[in-house]
């Protein structure tokens, strides 16, 4: 019938107009994973924490922090590098932060000991 012919037309003429036009889904980051879990160096050794990103956009990357046992960030606890590199300055137990630059909110999270000196 005419009427279903035009519908046809319509709906046809409808794909082809915003179909072509739509966008690539977006890709976010669903979790974070960070390697090793548990960690024990000594004061001025170093170990290195690595993250993995799944589903993550192209240009998201991990972001670390390091926290003292009260859950404070401590600078002073030793030097972390943007690689995941963590110098431990003092004795302590720790907690390294992986995070992903795109959502500050999805944390994996790695505990640190670091013994005292004998």
């Amino acid at each position: 019938s005419p009427r279903m012919r035009i519908s046809r037309l319509l709906a046809l003429a409808t794909l082809i107009a915003f179909g072509s036009c739509s966008s690539e889904p977006t890709l976010r980051v669903t979790e974070i994973r960070i390697d090793p879990r548990d960690a024990t160096v000594a004061v001025g050794d170093t170990v290195r924490f690595s993250s993995t990103l799944i589903g993550a956009e192209a240009d998201a990357r991990p972001v670390f922090d390091v926290f003292d046992e009260s859950g404070r960030a401590c600078d002073s606890c030793g030097t972390l590098t943007a690689d995941g590199v963590f110098t431990p300055a003092m004795p302590g137990t720790f907690w390294v932060h992986a995070r992903s630059s795109k959502d500050m909110l999805l944390v994996a999270r790695a505990n640190l000991s670091v013994p005292p000196a004998r």
